[in-house]
């Protein structure tokens, strides 16, 4: 079982009269931090998230809010203990079947 967590930013264009609303209103969503904003309608939006769809359905549903112009995803990892692959049974050999490998 690993245990994932998902970071994202989002860049969020909006009306410069609607920016502390959205700030608030943004901020308030669980694992949303707002840690930037400008008077000419910019704002960062830090999130964390065990997966990556609750990020994408945060951003869909931030781009509907009302003075949004727009909301771009700058920046999305992923931290976490989820391990190495798991080695398959065809790990190790040179060539894959069928591949003439002429370097030798």
């Amino acid at each position: 079982m690993s245990a994932e967590c998902h970071i994202a930013s989002l860049l969020i264009q909006c009306r410069p009269n609607a920016l502390e609303a959205l700030a608030a209103t943004i901020g308030a969503e669980p694992g949303v931090e707002v840690p930037i904003t400008h008077p000419t309608g910019t704002l960062i939006a830090m999130l964390e998230s065990p997966d990556q769809g609750t990020i994408a359905d945060l951003a869909h549903r931030f781009t509907g809010l009302a003075g949004v112009l727009s909301c771009n995803l700058v920046f999305h990892g992923i931290d976490g203990e989820t391990g190495p692959p798991a080695p398959t049974a065809d790990a190790g050999k040179a060539n894959a079947e069928g591949v003439n490998d002429e370097r030798a």
